[in-house]
């Protein structure tokens, strides 16, 4: 599967470049390019969060820790 440069840097800074303890990517529910993270299967997305401002947490699948490891640079 081929990413854009702007999908794969969202799912890089999602897991904060290969950091085991950071998983999460905070944005608006209307995003169209985290929408199509999701679509592929690479990131699932929460509700929106009140407090957040009605923005969703992101995280990265295990579809989408693989697409990393194979794309690692």
């Amino acid at each position: 599967m081929t990413l854009t440069e702007e999908q794969s840097d969202v799912l890089r800074h999602a897991t904060g470049h290969g950091s085991e303890q950071r998983n999460h990517y905070v944005d608006s529910p209307d995003s169209p390019l985290l929408a199509t993270l999701v679509d592929l299967g690479l990131m699932n997305r929460s509700k929106p969060v009140a407090w957040m401002g009605g923005d969703c947490v992101y995280r990265v699948t295990e579809a989408g820790l693989a697409w990393l490891k194979e794309h690692a640079s």
